[in-house]
């Protein structure tokens, strides 16, 4: 998995959104929704589906050159990202598409973000979300969910627990680059200790989700820490840096690297006054 690092936020303005790519700000707006979905669902911007939205606004406005439509991408997802209320400005984008696109076009529009989401071979929960609000929003839901059901991409859930499976397992390899029988045990038992409604064949799918995920991008877990961080309680979080502990010393100890892991990620967490992990660990 591949990410691009954003540019700087564009300056406000009391004018229209943009117009880049159109004197209607159509490109922009089409940006602005394809650049949310390649942001949003899981806060990476990854390249294949970051390529397949330049070829969808190439297809829009072919007479724009490459550099600009990666400007125009860029600023877009910027936009987005530093927007005090996203929803609002997605909202108002997809308001302002349908008033001014054809029937046929939010056809064209909805079918270019379902291939953008699935750019990547994977067709994640957050983002079928995603995709769903477009499709209500331009009244297109009969045909997006006759489009979903012939897709080819391997449509993964990815939930809160799948966040906190992907904490742990990143912890527990942070020390030997090497996951043992004991770590992996420990790590099923503090994921299923998370919803003990769910059965087992649920916790091994969720784990062989993250372990995927991991082996694919194993320093790609800020995504994760930032909701864990933004939906967990107090309590929560610190059963969390609990169940952390616990991965790491399932091998008979607690090594530096782990140690600094987990402070680091109670930082992250906004539990750094709390006991430091070798405090936690020694008691």
């Amino acid at each position: 998995m591949t990410q691009r690092p954003l540019p700087p936020a564009p300056e406000p303005s009391d004018g229209p959104v943009a117009d880049d790519l159109s004197d209607s700000g159509v490109g922009h707006d089409l940006a602005l929704v394809f650049g949310a979905l390649v942001y949003g669902a899981d806060l990476n911007v990854e390249e294949t589906e970051f390529t397949r939205l330049l070829a969808a606004l190439e297809r829009w406005r072919p007479g724009v050159d490459a550099d600009e439509r990666v400007e125009v991408a860029f600023g877009a997802i910027s936009l987005f990202v530093d927007a005090p209320d996203r929803t609002g400005v997605l909202l108002d984008a997809l308001r302002r598409l349908y008033d001014v696109l054809s029937a046929e076009e939010r056809e064209q529009a909805l079918e270019d973000a379902v291939a953008i989401a699935e750019a990547d071979g994977r067709l994640l929960g957050s983002e079928r979300v995603f995709i769903e609000t477009v499709a209500e929003a331009w009244h297109l839901r009969l045909r997006l969910d006759k489009r979903l059901a012939s897709t080819t991409a391997s449509v993964r859930e990815w939930t809160s627990l799948h966040d906190v499976a992907l904490v742990l397992v990143a912890v527990a390899h942070s020390s030997d680059a090497v996951l043992d029988g004991a770590e992996v045990d420990s790590i099923r038992e503090a994921v299923a200790g998370w919803n003990p409604a769910a059965r087992a064949d649920t916790i091994e799918d969720v784990l062989r989700v993250v372990l995927e995920r991991y082996q694919e991008a194993p320093t790609a877990i800020e995504p994760s820490i930032e909701r864990l961080a933004a939906s967990l309680s107090l309590l929560e979080r610190l059963a969390l840096v609990s169940d952390l502990l616990g991965v790491a010393g399932a091998d008979g100890a607690v090594s530096a690297e782990e140690r600094a892991s987990i402070d680091a990620l109670k930082q992250a967490l906004g539990l750094g006054s709390y006991t430091k992990a070798s405090g936690d660990a020694a008691g």
